[in-house]
């Protein structure tokens, strides 16, 4: 992070930390924006780590997060490839991505079961949005699969709904309220 940094010409001296999600280091009210792509849908209690992020965001302050997209095409070839292939139809979208995507306990979530992780938070202005179809690198795959699983992934995007419904990434903004009231809208 600090030699990124440096190469665009951004100051860090002291600034770059780590930290566990759930219980950030940082004063309430710290900071006018939140950043975090790809990170708290690993974390064991992804709500602890949401509810940090919202204490250390200033009133007004901005947030933007993306989690995985439980109903997008991307999640549906993976369930196909690690439950429906391997004959554990049983198994849900959610378990497979628990068991067989990046780390161990990743998940992904439904747009209404994001919506649910900001009830009661002292957010506003909360803007869902879903993009990015499927993987568009497949150089892990042959090269004769991969125009197979491109035109799966259109498939599924339009049988979905399209990628503002099934994009892999659900992306998150919103704001936290000015006054300490627990509304979201």
């Amino acid at each position: 992070t600090r030699a990124r940094l440096s190469a665009f010409g951004f100051p860090h001296e002291g600034k770059v930390r780590q930290a566990d999600a759930e219980n950030l280091p940082f004063a309430d009210s710290s900071f006018d924006l939140i950043y975090s792509w790809g990170v708290i849908h690993h974390s064991p209690n992804t709500r602890k780590a949401l509810e940090e992020i919202v204490r250390v965001m200033r009133p007004g302050g901005e947030g933007k997060i993306m989690i995985y997209n439980k109903w997008s095409a991307v999640s549906l070839m993976y369930w196909c490839l690690f439950a429906l292939f391997r004959l554990k139809p049983w198994l849900s979208i959610s378990d497979v991505f628990s068991r067989h995507v990046e780390s161990p306990g990743t998940k992904v979530y439904s747009l209404r079961e994001t919506r649910a992780l900001f009830d009661g938070l002292p957010v506003t202005n909360l803007e869902l949005i879903c993009y990015r179809k499927y993987f568009t690198r497949l150089t892990r795959y042959p090269a004769w699969i991969r125009p197979w699983i491109r035109f799966m992934g259109e498939v599924l995007t339009v049988v979905l709904g399209g990628v503002h419904r099934s994009g892999y990434f659900l992306t998150v903004r919103f704001n936290r309220l000015a006054a300490q009231t627990t509304a979201v809208s």
